[in-house]
This record gives structure tokens, sequence and C-alpha cells, in this order.
């Protein structure tokens, strides 16, 4: 699970929600390691289901996928940063997880369709290394 939402979630969220609500430490590492784990991993499940399914209609069924999700997650993390409760703001966390999660499995097989075997490895290594640096 890692696309703009990744460098939020791995960086900025924890340092936000520990400097906010400083009583719901032990409560945002079980929500957190929660949610990441089962909505991370569902998400990019139901997302390579999908682009699989639909990539027969139409090529644009894999881009579209991290696109649709990774909008729909956004006015989701402004509700988990700017809502003033703990359990609201991890709630909207969860959804947003569970939406801009998506994008790995059909982002990484587009790179591998469209390169050759021998260049693969680079390819999603510069990917990776990149949306990390971003």
């Amino acid at each position: 699970m890692r696309n703009f939402g990744g460098s939020i979630t791995t960086y900025y969220l924890p340092v936000f929600f520990l400097k906010n609500y400083a009583a719901y430490k032990g409560s945002y590492s079980l929500s957190n390691a929660l949610i990441n784990t089962c909505l991370g991993l569902a998400s990019g499940l139901i997302g390579g289901i999908i682009a699989d399914k639909y990539e027969k209609k139409t090529l644009w069924a894999k881009p579209l996928i991290p696109i649709i999700g990774s909008a729909l997650a956004i006015p989701c993390i402004a509700v988990a940063t700017l809502y003033p409760s703990f359990w609201v703001g991890m709630g909207a966390f969860a959804v947003f997880t569970f939406l801009a999660s998506a994008f790995s499995g059909p982002a990484i097989t587009m790179m591998q369709n469209t390169t050759e075997k021998s260049l693969q490895g680079s390819i999603i290594s510069t990917y990776f290394f990149t949306i990390t640096a971003a």
C-alpha cells in the first residue's frame, strides 16, 4: 500500500495522531496496525481482482483503479485530520486505507506487461524508490 497515501500513513499520520491525541497512544498503535494489515491487504486483493476481471473489456481498467481510489480517498484524509475526534479520524483513515491501497497490484502489472522481462526488476525497483522518495 504505497501511493500518495503511503507517505501520509507512514510519516505524517503517526505524528499527527500521537501529537493531537496523546492519550490514545495504545489505541492508535493497535488501530493503525489492524487497519493497515486488514484493510490494506483486502484493498490490494480486491483492486487486483477487479483489474484482472475488467482488463479484457478495456485497457483503462488497470489505471482507473488507482486513479479513482486515490481520488475518493482525498476527502477521507481531510476528515481524518480536520475532524476533532480520534475515533472519527481513525474511521476516516480506515476508509482512506481501503480506497487508496488498491493501486499496487494494477500498477506493477502494467509495468510488467509493458517492459521486457530483463528490465522488470529495475523498473519495479525504480517505481518503489520513486514513490518512497516522493
